[in-house]
């Protein structure tokens, strides 16, 4: 199997989709932190729905699964009440798409998710650069120890706090590849203020991702819009993995996106004319 890194300069890699909300439909509970809970500790207490979620992936023609740890820094973790386990959980959703790819028998990268800190502890333990920094690296240790091939930094709103999770993990290791995923709100910028441009700029200036992109956001055609700003301002290897979009009202119906097969095609014909290469 070539390397992630020679892969998206040759081919088209094609990502998987959500997970969170796929292992939340399994494990719903009654409050949304005790759901957060659950999807997470789901490593531990439910590891075969997380493996069959990564198995539907692979057999829909994925050739890059997500682990299961979006949301899972040590900070997060602690307000979770699962302080103890957070080296556990974290490793064991490394072992479980490790598990999935070789009961599929095809060759799959394994995509480390690290997302943002937790929001309130940020606000109330107002810790340094450094603690955050460690934070980061703590979390990329625990993923790569155990076999992921690469790190996935996603649905990063603020510019600053991804530039800092980039440098946590190159510091711990210097050739892990990287994907730097950002989002942006309806007028195309970040919460920290960037647009699509400035914001491709800085990352790309840090020499230290294999590629850029965006994910989540607000659905598939605004994240096109946002890929095509920051494209002209970058070489490296686009990506992009955005949601579905949302629901809108209208008549007093409850209206969501067109979710077609003609509509995917056309989304992603877009994003290979921009230079996509996850997708």
């Amino acid at each position: 199997m070539e390397s992630f890194d020679e892969a998206i300069l040759k081919h088209v890699v094609v990502g998987d989709g959500a997970m969170g909300s796929l292992v939340a439909r399994d494990l719903q509970k009654e409050s949304p932190l005790a759901t957060a809970r659950s999807i997470l500790d789901g490593n531990l207490t439910h590891p075969e729905i997380i493996h069959s979620i990564h198995l539907s992936y692979i057999g829909a023609g994925a050739n890059l699964i997500t682990t299961n740890s979006f949301g899972a820094s040590r900070a997060r973790l602690e307000r979770l009440g699962l302080s103890e386990l957070a080296t556990d959980v974290v490793s064991a959703a490394v072992k479980i798409a490790r598990d999935a790819r070789e009961a599929s028998g095809q060759p799959v990268w394994i995509a480390g998710s690290i997302s943002p800190l937790d929001t309130d502890w940020l606000l109330d333990a107002n810790p340094t650069l450094e603690e955050q920094r460690l934070q980061f690296e703590e979390q990329a240790g625990i993923l790569l120890e155990p076999g992921a091939d690469l790190i996935l930094l996603e649905t990063f709103s603020r510019l600053d706090e991804l530039l800092l999770a980039i440098e946590a993990v190159r510091h711990l290791n210097s050739n892990t590849p990287i994907v730097a995923h950002m989002t942006f709100d309806e007028q195309g910028e970040m919460e920290s203020g960037e647009d699509g441009e400035s914001a491709a700029r800085r990352v790309h200036d840090t020499g230290m991702v294999q590629a850029m992109g965006v994910n989540c956001s607000l659905g598939p055609q605004a994240s096109l819009a946002v890929l095509e700003s920051l494209a002209p301002e970058t070489d490296l290897p686009l990506s992009i993995m955005p949601n579905a979009g949302f629901a809108q009202r209208l008549g007093g119906r409850v209206l969501y996106p067109d979710m077609s097969r003609s509509y995917w095609e056309t989304f992603a014909k877009g994003a290979l004319q921009l230079g996509v290469r996850i997708l």
